[in-house]
């Protein structure tokens, strides 16, 4: 199909945010790269009449202390960065101890519990046994999630507005959709690599079918929890024609999406994630940038969304916010 020449207002502005968008393009590289670096300062750990520790969680983080006392279900270990920890044993994977020499240069990683979890989409990560998670997005993505083994998690929710609702030729209705995904996590012994992988099944509430579109999909996640660079892929199964927000055109079922997040702080981490597909009739990118929040047992996460589709660079004037909720253990 000819494609219609651009009015010369269009072609202007078209021209002017693809220079942005160099800008914006080059910003986000730099960024992703420092996370390579890693994000937090070397600390001093109290030395004087304690064995220091290296301790491997099962989750892959790694704490760096002075043992102070051991039993038979708990340690507790001694850090400069993170104070007296209170660590249950059941959760340790390995117990290292390290000489006097070794501990002039040591980074502590506290555990990012809601790194498998972005504003909209989810990375390698997966849950540790027994913990669970509620999601938020913007009041109308909700996803339950919970832990079923150390490497096997589950996922289930609802949108109150999702772009399958054309399927159901409801155009921009709110026609509620459910999801269920089981996912499986594997990170290699030094918790650099971490390879994740499962199934979408989504489906409309009124729909004839019980699941209408399936996606499997592959992940790899390069770093910790804390730091890391990500990669999903994943293949739409079951319609004919996959919708896009505003339009009902047929396209490519191949879906990419990619990321970094980068913790800077105790409470801080920088984040970025981008979605990558075919609406039939142009390719898109899309993302948010912005940071989390991170309390005790929640992460709140504010950014800007961005989408660039054939040449036109476009940012909504509303952020994207979401929260993620620990629950159990």
């Amino acid at each position: 199909m000819a494609r219609k020449l651009l009015p010369a207002k269009l072609l202007s502005f078209k021209i002017k945010y693809n220079c942005h968008m160099r800008h914006l393009i080059t910003l986000m590289l730099l960024a992703g790269l420092a996370v390579c670096q890693g994000t937090l300062t070397a600390q001093h750990l109290p030395t004087a009449g304690y064995t220091r520790l290296i301790v491997t969680m099962k989750d892959g983080s790694r704490l760096k202390g002075a043992k102070l006392a051991m039993t038979d279900t708990h340690l507790v270990l001694e850090s400069s960065y993170a104070g007296k920890l209170n660590i249950p044993l059941e959760d340790v994977a390995q117990i290292e101890e390290i000489a006097i020499e070794d501990i002039q240069d040591v980074r502590i990683r506290r555990r990012h519990f809601a790194a498998n979890q972005m504003w909209v989409n989810f990375t390698p990560f997966g849950l540790p046994k027994g913990e669970g998670q509620y999601h938020n997005l913007m009041l109308l993505g909700n996803q339950f999630s919970y832990g079923v083994t150390d490497w096997l998690s589950l996922h289930a929710g609802t949108e109150l507005f999702s772009s399958l609702s054309p399927l159901q030729r409801a155009n921009l209705s709110f026609v509620p959709t459910y999801y269920l995904r089981p996912h499986a996590s594997f990170s290699s012994s030094e918790s650099k690599l971490t390879l994740g992988g499962g199934l979408v099944m989504m489906g409309l509430r009124r729909s004839q079918q019980v699941v209408d579109i399936w996606t499997p999909y592959l992940g790899m996640a390069w770093g910790d929890r804390n730091a890391h660079l990500y990669f999903n892929t994943g293949w739409n199964i079951g319609r004919n024609s996959i919708p896009s927000l505003f339009f009902d055109n047929p396209a490519f079922p191949l879906v990419i999406n990619a990321g970094w997040q980068t913790r800077i702080s105790k409470l801080v981490v920088l984040s970025n994630e981008n979605w990558f597909f075919d609406e039939g009739f142009s390719r898109v990118w899309a993302g948010v940038l912005g940071m989390r929040l991170l309390a005790r047992r929640s992460a709140w996460n504010m950014g800007v969304m961005y989408s660039l589709a054939d040449g036109f660079f476009f940012v909504p004037p509303v952020p994207l916010a979401s929260c993620t909720v620990k629950i159990g253990k």
